[in-house]
């Protein structure tokens, strides 16, 4: 996890910033220096499901070859491609977009 790359905290606007050292970077760091997961949800409130998806998050792929790291904490973040799930379902007047290329 140390060589997670980091946020560029310069590129966000303050609201942005501020939510990421709060909520997810501080919870993250605390669980990377060791601090037991029990206690990070004590002293924050943030549930431990929360913490293991923004770990799962960190470890996916980056297109530079390394993981997405701390960059994946920032809120709406896409990091995977869309994928349509299912067949669209045509009416005449209520299938707007479905011709797009996939």
């Amino acid at each position: 996890m140390s060589a997670w790359p980091t946020v560029a905290f310069t590129e966000l606007d303050d609201l942005s910033r501020a939510d990421i050292r709060d909520t997810s970077n501080g919870p993250m760091l605390r669980y990377t220096a060791g601090e037991s997961v029990k206690a990070i949800e004590r002293s924050t409130g943030i549930n431990r499901r929360q913490l293991y998806r923004w770990l799962e998050r960190a470890q996916t792929p980056h297109s530079d070859g390394r993981p997405y790291g701390f960059r994946a904490l920032i809120h709406y973040l896409r990091i995977a491609d869309y994928e349509r799930v299912r067949d669209v379902q045509r009416e005449a007047s209520t299938a707007a977009g479905a011709r797009q290329a996939h």
